[in-house]
């Protein structure tokens, strides 16, 4: 997971950063993190200094030394350049995590070296907000539209897994629904899918792909792999993609 720094963003800051201290504490002891917070407006030249000097430093306790950027959307585009090469050849026992409710604060070259965390918000947990969401991401695969729906499974993450297994076994029976010549359906979304779809898997493939995906939530897999098996492999099948 920490090859490459992370960047943990929400539309709510206290979500991100609580996620943030979290996988800060479960990685070193309270020796080994170290948070840089702005001063004033933005990140000072000092500051990306001394960290590009204390991060060749190995650890004083532990086996990680972590980093926290607090707000790392403040941060200007000629010191945010000074961290590239830092970034990308970062000891092991680096640990570099970047907090922002702003993610389109921080610069294009930051972003392409950081693998990204969405965090949802507090209020995020309403069943509306990941309805909202798993929709968006079964719409996008229905336009063929893998970048969207990819980008948007990020977003869903963090949801309970058998809430958005639901609503996609919702889902496809509306799609069923509608092919059978009938008009009511749950989502309203599921008739503009329709149009577009050639071919529409049959619940019994989809109540078996859930249980599959269920059974993988009990071994631990990564909740991101299971999420993208639920999504692409009814449109990989009906591809004959052999999923």
């Amino acid at each position: 997971m920490f090859g490459s720094p992370l960047i943990i963003y929400s539309s709510d800051y206290s979500a991100a950063l609580e996620k943030a201290k979290s996988v800060a504490a479960n990685e070193a002891s309270l020796f080994d993190i170290f948070s840089l917070e702005v001063e004033g407006k933005n990140y000072t030249k000092e500051q990306i200094v001394e960290f590009l000097q204390d991060i060749t430093l190995p650890p004083y306790e532990g086996n990680y030394k972590v980093y926290l950027f607090h707000h790392a959307d403040k941060m200007l585009a000629v010191h945010a350049n000074a961290l590239l090469k830092t970034f990308e050849e970062k000891p092991d026992y680096a640990i570099i995590l970047l907090v922002t409710d702003n993610i389109k604060g921080i610069i294009e070259t930051i972003l392409s070296r950081c693998q990204k965390m969405y965090v949802p918000s507090f209020l995020e947990n309403k069943k509306e907000v990941v309805e909202e969401k798993v929709l968006k991401a079964l719409l996008s695969i229905s336009k063929n539209d893998l970048y969207t729906c990819l980008d948007t499974i990020k977003e869903i993450e963090d949801f309970n897994v058998e809430d958005v297994a639901d609503i996609i076994f919702s889902w496809y029976r509306d799609l069923t629904v509608l092919k059978l010549g009938l008009s009511e359906v749950t989502y309203p979304e599921a008739k503009e899918a329709f149009a577009l779809l050639k071919q529409i898997p049959t619940l019994e493939s989809i109540n078996n792909l859930i249980n599959r995906a269920k059974i993988a939530l009990e071994r631990h897999t990564k909740p991101k792999l299971i999420l993208e098996y639920l999504f692409l492999s009814p449109w990989c099948q009906a591809r004959h993609c052999g999923i």
